[in-house]
């Protein structure tokens, strides 16, 4: 006889809360909220939705009813068999304690047998081709990552941010890395905010690359079509550019489903000009749609794959939803729990790789975590010792067509130590500037943002300067506001100021600027220009000249390329054309 799950709802008289947001905060009581109970549905079975109807929220003081709370989970969640034994229904508002129902669920145990299985997992691989200090070569890291791919009940994981950041990478619009994937035959990557770098047809023509057949699903279930003009959200996900999740059979008979999203508010790391079709809904309601979609299609396990920060999805409630959370974007390894749910994410640029261990356990339908590993580059370097030799081709062939131009020479004679956030920003805004003049505009000052990485060397090649400036920004001369001057220029990024320039700010004037596209029409998350927003996208002049190359051209230009000493003192932020003095009165 089948058995039914029987919901208790045990109202639980909740004690005083004290909030202290710091140490040494002055106590601030909360109201308390209490529930009425009227008919309610409290009898259901593993498929049921959860049905709140008859439920009545009131102020425990007042008895004034409350409509703006919130609950977790949502109704309509569908009950599961991992939900069977104690689970909380919570019911918040700001101002008041959280409400607490334990729920007791009872079901009819599962007959199958626990089943183990494994994930690998990577993110953010920025390109990385070469081994390089702590970072293992894209060959190996692949060649290591095949091998256990092909071992039963694998799954190969990737959470975005695979192709923008090296010459070897960048050379061929991300076709290296797509092909290499390819072949290993990862199960899923999850699009990051940087893989739309060169705008949307490149990331289009990736995902529709195939290696002998096998194309690696691309998962971005919060991609939609925008109105830019009315910033309005469109009814179609974008599936040219991803699918939104992506379901296995393993070889043990479980049912595996993944849900890939891009932070909602990573539309701002974004080139606007790129961008201007598309937005990124909210990625936690997101998850939890197609979460709910793949239990319906009889997944045992719903894992969410998503280029985006521990913080942005954690204490969410996806714990009523999937059964792990991989993690990218911040560049961070680490893993961490909130209500049994497991977060993790897994560094950047072949420096780690995760390795994940999981049993889903049938009786209860919960899935447990038996091992989690960060194994680092360096130890991937030396359990390597020979490259597949399919990878190694594919690697050979894109660097040949490349490498006459990644090895040129751009500064032979450097001294010091050029920083990513001074020196290298500096340089560059000195170059940008130089040539804004020899196009013919009588600019004020250069101005960007800091570099990706510093370089160290006392020789620099022009695959140097792509892992310094490694996205392609075109520089552009437009006239900035006194509220602009003040408020971003004077705040924000790097300068190189003309030798023209009176150094003098003040209401009234404006001030011609070369600046790369990226800050020039950078929008904020309602999708308005918030960087130059007097200047509203309008602009003097493009100059049509990707500013990575300018620098290269202005290296052997002054003759650094030929001998003449670059040293890093001299474009320091103490050197009066890259000071900010000026503006500090303002």
């Amino acid at each position: 006889m089948k058995k039914r799950l029987f919901i208790s709802l045990l109202f639980l008289t909740i004690s005083s809360f004290v909030l202290s947001s710091c140490q040494g905060a002055i106590p601030v009581s909360k109201n308390k909220m209490k529930v009425l109970l009227e008919p309610l549905k409290v009898s259901y079975e593993v498929g049921e939705m959860l049905n709140l109807n008859g439920i009545k929220i009131v102020d425990d003081k007042t008895e004034q009813e409350i409509y703006d709370y919130h609950v977790e989970p949502d109704e309509g969640y569908k009950f599961q068999k991992k939900d069977i034994g104690d689970f909380n229904l919570v019911f918040s508002k700001v101002n008041y304690e959280n409400l607490t129902f334990t729920v007791k669920v009872n079901g009819e145990p599962a007959g199958d047998e626990d089943k183990t299985f494994t994930i690998y997992a990577t993110n953010d691989i920025h390109g990385q081709v070469e081994n390089q200090n702590s970072r293992a070569s894209l060959g190996k890291t692949m060649t290591y990552l095949k091998d256990k791919g092909e071992q039963e009940n694998t799954l190969l994981l990737d959470q975005g941010d695979i192709w923008q950041g090296s010459i070897y990478s960048n050379y061929n619009y991300g076709a290296l890395i797509t092909d290499v994937m390819n072949y290993v035959q990862y199960d899923a990557i999850t699009v990051g905010n940087h893989d739309f770098d060169w705008g949307t047809q490149h990331l289009i023509d990736n995902h529709n690359r195939s290696y002998e057949g096998y194309k690696t699903p691309f998962l971005a279930a919060n991609v939609y079509g925008f109105d830019f003009a009315t910033k309005t959200v469109l009814d179609e996900q974008l599936s040219e550019i991803g699918d939104k999740t992506v379901t296995y059979t393993l070889d043990n008979g479980l049912k595996v489903g993944i849900v890939g999203v891009i932070g909602q508010q990573q539309i701002t790391s974004i080139h606007s000009l790129y961008v201007r079709d598309i937005t990124f809904k909210d990625h936690i309601q997101v998850i939890k749609e197609e979460a709910a979609k793949l239990r319906d299609e009889g997944c045992d396990v719903v894992i969410a794959t998503a280029h985006t920060g521990e913080e942005s999805v954690k204490y969410q409630g996806l714990e009523n939803y999937v059964d792990l959370v991989l993690c990218g974007h911040t560049h961070q390894t680490e893993n961490s729990m909130d209500n049994g749910l497991l977060f993790a994410q897994f560094g950047s640029y072949n420096q780690n790789l995760g390795h994940i261990e999981l049993t889903y356990h049938a009786s209860t339908g919960k899935v447990s975590y038996d091992k989690i590993e960060a194994i680092s580059g360096r130890s991937i370097e030396s359990t390597v010792q020979e490259v597949d030799p399919v990878i190694e081709n594919l690697v050979n062939t894109y660097e040949a067509e490349c490498d006459s131009v990644a090895k040129e020479v751009v500064a032979s004679n450097v001294s010091g130590s050029f920083y990513s956030s001074e020196q290298l920003p500096n340089l560059m805004c000195e170059a940008m500037l130089d040539y804004a003049t020899d196009s013919g505009y009588e600019v004020d000052l250069a101005f960007c943002n800091s570099a990706r990485a510093s370089l160290y060397s006392s020789s620099w090649e022009y695959a140097d300067l792509y892992q310094a400036f490694p996205f392609d920004n075109k520089i552009f001369v437009f006239e900035a506001s006194y509220h602009e001057m003040v408020n971003e220029v004077a705040n924000y990024n790097n300068l190189c100021l003309s030798d023209n320039f009176d150094r003098v700010v003040e209401e009234g004037r404006t001030y011609k600027i070369a600046v790369i596209d990226f800050l020039l029409f950078h929008t904020n998350a309602s999708r308005n220009y918030d960087y130059f927003d007097d200047n509203n996208g309008g602009f003097v002049a493009d100059l049509d000249a990707n500013y990575r190359l300018v620098l290269k051209n202005y290296l052997e230009k002054k003759g650094y390329k030929d001998g003449k000493a670059l040293n890093a003192y001299d474009y320091s932020q103490g050197v009066d054309r890259f000071s900010k003095s000026f503006l500090s009165g303002v």
